[in-house]
């Protein structure tokens, strides 16, 4: 199947990563990468869904948007980089038919949501799970402090993020997931020595609607932003294989 770039950012070079032992009738699963990130530094992650009988796909994002994608900033009444990312996703999701399971990290995990939540109310069904690594976070200035300032210095990086990320940072992501079907599977993965997003970051967001979601949370102690599978490659292989194992049934 030939999926087409997202228009204006012809290095989004959207690809399909495809498993060796496919379960039948599973899910694909869709990357949504950090900010900074490309989809080859998921090569780990990519690999450990294909080892699982998934299939994957995934995609480049910018890190700023140039002249070609500003008007892409602007999507469905809002404007920020998290709402292009969001764009994105729904642009590459609408090629692909058949149920997916997405697969975000950091912030932009927050677009992911957005897409679901839109496509709940369009009675669009093929996003059957979430997964959330290191991410989103409910202290959304906190956590760009923490990028910007703490781990990269670089003060230019808060201004951006402070003004052009989202116009409701992240307020709107609560009232986005209340709106998800009653019991929707979310596997929650934390570093407990996060830096930037620490677990606490994302508890404001995710325990307003336990009880509501599925909400799976797996917290490895001494992992840190976006490292958990690298540093502890088998617990959080047995994570993410457990956690899908529920959502396919051929598996079980």
């Amino acid at each position: 199947m030939e999926i087409k770039a997202f228009p204006g950012y012809p290095k989004s070079d959207p690809r399909f990563y495809f498993s060796k032992n496919k379960i039948p009738g599973s899910p694909l699963i869709v990357f949504v990468h950090f900010y900074g990130g490309h989809q080859k530094v998921l090569k780990r992650h990519i690999q450990l869904v294909n080892e699982l009988g998934f299939d994957a796909f995934a995609y480049n994002m910018p890190d700023f948007a140039g002249p070609k994608l500003t008007l892409s900033l602007y999507y469905r009444k809002r404007f920020g980089l998290k709402h292009l990312y969001a764009h994105m996703l729904a642009f590459f999701l609408d090629q692909i038919p058949g149920p997916k399971i997405i697969f975000g990290f950091s912030n932009p995990s927050a677009a992911a949501i957005e897409v679901i939540y839109d496509r709940i109310k369009e009675n669009k069904k093929d996003v059957v799970g979430l997964i959330c690594d290191s991410g989103p976070s409910g202290a959304f200035l906190r956590s760009a402090w923490n990028l910007a300032i703490r781990v990269r210095g670089q003060y230019s990086l808060l201004g951006f993020f402070s003004f052009f990320w989202s116009l409701r940072q992240h307020h709107e992501v609560d009232n986005q997931l209340k709106k998800f079907p009653k019991n929707f599977p979310l596997l929650s993965l934390r570093g407990g020595s996060d830096p930037i997003i620490p677990p606490w970051h994302i508890d404001l967001l995710l325990k307003k609607v336990e009880g509501y979601l599925r909400i799976k949370t797996v917290i490895f102690p001494e992992a840190g932003h976006l490292d958990a599978l690298k540093k502890f490659p088998e617990l959080y292989h047995q994570a993410v294989e457990e956690w899908l194992r529920e959502l396919t049934p051929s598996r079980q």
